[in-house]
This record gives C-alpha cells, sequence and structure tokens, in this order.
C-alpha cells in the first residue's frame, strides 16, 4: 500500500510538471535515455522530468509519439546490484503508463512494479549519473498484469 500512495505521490507532482513540460537544451537532459519494450514495441525515452532532493531520486520520461511514460523511484545512495522489485522495503518503484499529456478516460492506464529486478550498474554520486537495467510486471487500476522488459537507462541527475 505505502508503494502506491508514494507512486500516486510522486505521479502527481509529475503529471502537474509535465503538463507545461517543454523541452530541455541542457546537456543532463539531453544526454538521458531510458529504453524499454512494452506492449509488443521498443519505446526510447528522451525527455525527462527528474527531482533529486531528500535523498531519493524521481523521474518520469515522456515518450510523446507513443502517448507513453516510464517512472523510477530510489533512494539516491543506491548502490551498484541487483535489486528485487517485489520487495516493498527497498524504496525502489518503476512505473509504466499513459502521457498525462493525452490522458482519456478510455485510453488512461498505469502500472506500477509488482515483481522484477532493478540492476544498477553505475551511480556515480560526484557526476550524478546513474545506469542499469531492468524488467518488471506490474499490475495496474484494471489489476491485469503487463510486463515490462529489457528495459535500460543511463541518466543523468544532477545540475
Amino acid at each position: 500500500m505505502k508503494k502506491y500512495l508514494a507512486l500516486l505521490s510522486t505521479l502527481l507532482i509529475s503529471f502537474i510538471t509535465f503538463s507545461s513540460c517543454t523541452k530541455d537544451d541542457s546537456n543532463d537532459v539531453k544526454e538521458s535515455i531510458i529504453t524499454l519494450k512494452a506492449e509488443g514495441k521498443k519505446l526510447t525515452f528522451k525527455e525527462f522530468n527528474i527531482k533529486h532532493e531528500y535523498g531519493i531520486i524521481s523521474l518520469n520520461a515522456v515518450n510523446h509519439d507513443a502517448k507513453r511514460f516510464v517512472g523510477l523511484l530510489c533512494p539516491d545512495d543506491i548502490t551498484k546490484g541487483t535489486y528485487d522489485l517485489s520487495d516493498d522495503d527497498n524504496g525502489i518503484i518503476l512505473s509504466y503508463g499513459t502521457d498525462s499529456t493525452v490522458v482519456t478516460i478510455d485510453s488512461t492506464f498505469l502500472v506500477i512494479s509488482t515483481s522484477g529486478e532493478l540492476k544498477i550498474t553505475e551511480n556515480n554520486t560526484s557526476g550524478k549519473r546513474l545506469k542499469g537495467t531492468f524488467y518488471f510486471t506490474g499490475e495496474g487500476f484494471s489489476d491485469e498484469p503487463m510486463s515490462i522488459t529489457d528495459g535500460e537507462f543511463d541518466i543523468y541527475y544532477g545540475e
């Protein structure tokens, strides 16, 4: 339950932010990328809303063409290693859903990780760079499971 409350709070803030989001040409945003497979398609995400505060990295990335977003919430001191996404106590949440700028009642969905893994291959805290891979299965508000596979990320979460 706390996983859902934390994610819903993060998503609400992100939805508000993305509604007024424009593409940023700064080096940090420009160099960040997430790729994954979902709904039978390989998707690339290059537009980011990244917050790094209170010991947490919170990011949402949007692919406007596919009308989808992917989200990650994790502690900023996360170390190299493999993390079980079914563990509610590790502070890690992955999500996937409808891009908030195109939400309609008939097309809206959100999937929150309930199982899978996040593998951190680098967390350079001085360079503010986080790299790794992931896959997860989750359930949304419809309780229908969805799998997200072949996820890779290379993000910059600093100023």
